[in-house]
């Protein structure tokens, strides 16, 4: 017992003059500078590079890329302090030297395996919009109950608006417009709506005139067994019709157990509007809406006759100014003119409703294909989510925006919010598609635009971008099938637009024959002056190799204000195979990219 006290002594003790030794040594080499030093000189870094993220709009995986290279940079310090700390102390061994060079190659790989294996955080004033709602539901076109036309602008209008006014519960997921509207034919199978949209409930209705007065009959269903949760008839004058809306939405909000916020009937601004105003606004949006310049004429002439009727109504001139836009990226001159009266209209709608989240998104659109203002683009987009998380449109523009300044990672997350948001929207699904075929990740591209084609199979633009992505991954038998059943569906021409992206499938795949008779088409194209827009003859004569004649049109793209110039600067990288490989050393084509700021002096 004598001896094992004896040696438990003789352990403390050299423990404790190891301890005192290592501790004076410590003191001597100064490694009290690194301990106190080296967090400080941390945190002020930290600072400056969140500074930089936050002001310049910089990658925020940035800062957490800071974060570890200061941990890999810690051992470094501590050991330069323990080896050179004591004074007169200045070479170094191998063994220190192999240290160091250890420590950074294993600091850099996981920099690196942390940027290339992680997305770019949604920032965080979106988180809040981007989590997923207790409860969703699907609001369908109301129906005509004589099955008359008379009130298609109500039915599809009332039901836009009930769309508008349940999307600022947060607790309700709503499904926007374009992907409930084309269910309309499938009213009646209520099951499958839910199974197509992802919803669980599904509000639907008829209407009918009886004089001077609006029968409204709405029903709301769980889509999940079909069972009715809430039915009511209102009766109420043709002038009451925004009455009529608060109370379904109201009614609607009581059945599901959620709670309306406060001011949610101002929320768009349409609270105290004049009757016959709201009513030209329906209809302008019904035919706002449609396929064709003269149905978009006819919309935009009704809104136009609801704002000077109600010079006050905000909605409309959002209205006006998203129909503005539509209308110019199908305009075949400068559309100048027409940008001008929707950025009018937009600034008005915010200048007399600053929560309008339509008037942001066209805002930010304005921004972003017109004004080639990325930060100003940003800023709109931002507040559009922010103020009405479920619409579609500002997320999938917003998502363009990122694609064409490279922010791939972003664009994938705000064009998969709008699919959640619109999963049968051609908008959201074509975002969430291009953004991974302009990334490079061109397997995801190829499944995406598969998805999209299968909800609409008679989507040529899904067909033709796939074939691309197939192209580029090197699967050139299936890129050929594909821009064979592109061809098949536009029958020999669709537009110079569709045209060029054929050529550039040709030209990745070195199908020179087809390659030369799409150039062929393209000419005769020009000589029978049937180019609607210069984007797709610039990347025709990109694929064919003809730079000076390609960079003619290219500067046309910009000098016209071709929407899809903002797309240059990506559609041109390295992995994009298009065109000449000098081509991104060009002079000419390098100021065209700084005219558009989309790469610094």
């Amino acid at each position: 017992m004598t001896l094992i006290c004896s040696l438990a002594c003789i352990a403390i003790g050299t423990m404790y003059s190891n301890f005192s030794s290592f501790a004076r040594q410590l003191k001597e080499r100064n490694i009290w500078r690194a301990a106190v030093g080296y967090p400080a000189a941390a945190f002020a870094l930290l600072e400056a590079v969140e500074f930089f993220v936050d002001n310049y709009r910089l990658n925020a995986k940035l800062l957490t890329a800071a974060v570890i290279l200061i941990v890999g940079a810690l051992p470094i310090a501590l050991i330069w302090n323990w080896c050179h700390g004591q004074l007169g102390v200045q070479t170094m061994g191998k063994r220190e030297v192999w240290s160091y060079g250890v420590t950074t190659a294993l600091t850099l790989i996981a920099v690196s395996w942390y940027w290339a294996a992680w997305p770019e955080p949604v920032p965080d004033d979106l988180v809040e919009f981007s989590r997923p709602a207790d409860m969703s539901i699907a609001v369908l076109p109301f129906q005509s109950a004589d099955g008359s036309s008379e009130l298609d602008y109500l039915r599809d209008g009332i039901a836009e608006s009930l769309i508008n006014k349940l999307s600022v519960i947060p607790e309700l997921k709503v499904i926007s417009r374009f992907s409930a509207f084309s269910l309309r034919d499938q009213i009646g199978q209520p099951q499958e709506i839910g199974r197509q949209l992802n919803v669980d409930r599904m509000l639907s209705g008829q209407l009918e005139r009886h004089g001077d007065d609006l029968i409204v009959r709405a029903t709301l269903v769980d889509t999940r067994d079909g069972r009715e949760l809430w039915g009511a008839r209102f009766v109420r004058p043709m002038t009451e019709i925004l009455k009529l809306e608060d109370i379904i939405t109201s009614d609607i909000a009581t059945a599901l157990q959620l709670e309306l916020p406060a001011g949610a009937a101002a929320f768009r601004g349409s609270d105290s509007v004049d009757p016959i105003a709201y009513r030209h606004y329906l209809q302008g949006r019904f035919l706002a809406h449609g396929s064709t310049g003269e149905e978009i004429d006819r919309g935009l002439r009704h809104l136009r006759e609801a704002t000077a009727i109600d010079a006050a109504f905000a909605p409309a001139y959002a209205a006006i100014a998203d129909a503005m836009i539509v209308k110019a990226f199908f305009s075949a001159s400068a559309p100048t003119e027409i940008v001008g009266e929707a950025r009018t209209a937009a600034q008005s709608a915010i200048a007399l409703n600053p929560d309008l989240p339509e008037a942001y998104a066209s805002l930010g659109s304005i921004k972003l294909f017109f004004d080639y203002d990325w930060p100003g683009s940003e800023d709109a987009f931002r507040k559009a989510i922010s103020l009405g998380p479920t619409t579609s449109t500002a997320y999938y523009r917003y998502a363009n925006l990122l694609t064409a300044l490279g922010r791939f990672d972003e664009a994938v997350q705000m064009a998969g919010k709008a699919v959640e948001s619109d999963p049968i929207s051609i908008g959201a699904l074509h975002a969430f598609g291009f953004a991974k075929l302009m990334g490079g990740d061109f397997e995801g591209a190829v499944a995406a635009f598969g998805n999209a084609i299968e909800i609409h199979p008679g989507w040529t633009w899904g067909y033709v971008k796939k074939s691309l992505a197939h192209a580029l991954m090197g699967d050139r038998d299936e890129a050929l099938v594909m821009a064979q059943q592109t061809e098949e569906l536009i029958g020999g021409w669709g537009s110079a637009f569709l045209q060029g992206w054929l050529a550039w499938v040709y030209s990745v795949t070195e199908q020179e024959e087809l390659l030369q008779r799409v150039a062929y088409r393209v000419g005769q194209g020009i000589e029978e002056n049937r180019i609607e827009e210069p984007f797709g003859v610039a990347i025709t004569y990109l694929a064919v190799g003809e730079l000076p004649t390609a960079l003619d049109w290219v500067e046309k793209t910009v000098v016209e204000q071709s929407p899809n110039a903002v797309f240059w600067n990506v559609g041109t990288a390295d992995h994009m195979q298009l065109g000449p490989a000098e081509l991104r050393e060009n002079p000419r084509f390098n100021e065209l990219l700084r005219r558009m700021n989309l790469i610094d002096d």
